[in-house]
């Protein structure tokens, strides 16, 4: 006779913990390409079974009516989520409204993904994408040995988009996102006790040109 599983708990307490999360959440997509130090670990009461912050965010941010679609890497998870939220696992990409990778690696084409549509553009994905943050003093070089830039609402300037371990196909995904505004998905990028946010809104690329007037 094999021992029940006993799963792992979750929130501390989901209430205040969710609304410190949901700040922290909010202030990645207001202050945006700007990876940020978080500490939720103690809001834990045990490490849960997939990346800290990711958690977080899944457990703020999800729900039993929406959708999640989960990488390959994380799928140990789905009975926890499962068991916290009530979450709908899906394997349908199209029609996830969290699509949550376990690396870069594994992030699906943005043309999979559900972006809205001009009537209701917040029927679009949020994607969360962990081990994409190593440090916020970190400048990786993108695609072609370009350092990106960011720009567009929430920033006063363009500044040195830092920190982010990005597969090259994200770039020439992200530039089409952006032109599909106001449609388009959102990413929040997670590292260990790291977070950022990429609103659709956002412009990634060369440092643009400063303007005359």
């Amino acid at each position: 006779m094999h021992p029940e599983k006993v799963m792992a708990p979750g929130l501390g307490d989901p209430v205040a913990a969710g609304q410190i999360i949901f700040r922290q959440a909010l202030t990645a997509m207001s202050r945006p390409a700007t990876a940020r130090k978080v500490d939720f670990y103690p809001l834990f009461r045990t490490a849960p079974p997939l990346p800290m912050v990711t958690a977080a965010l899944v457990m703020t941010l999800a729900d039993s009516q929406t959708p999640l679609w989960l990488s390959p890497s994380l799928k140990e998870a789905q009975s926890w989520l499962n068991f916290h939220l009530s979450a709908e696992i899906s394997n349908n990409l199209s029609t996830a409204q969290f699509v949550v990778c376990g690396s870069p690696e594994e992030l699906p084409r943005f043309s999979e993904l559900t972006r809205g549509t001009d009537r209701r553009p917040d029927l679009s994905a949020t994607v969360i994408i962990s081990k994409a943050l190593n440090s916020p003093e970190d400048k990786i070089i993108a695609a072609n040995n370009i350092e990106p830039w960011a720009w567009g609402p929430g920033l006063k300037n363009p500044r040195p988009f830092s920190g982010p371990f990005l597969t090259p196909n994200f770039w020439s995904d992200w530039q089409e996102n952006t032109a599909l505004y106001p449609m388009g998905v959102d990413v929040f990028l997670t590292g260990d006790n790291l977070l950022a946010g990429l609103p659709r809104s956002v412009r990634l690329g060369k440092k643009p040109k400063a303007s005359n007037n």
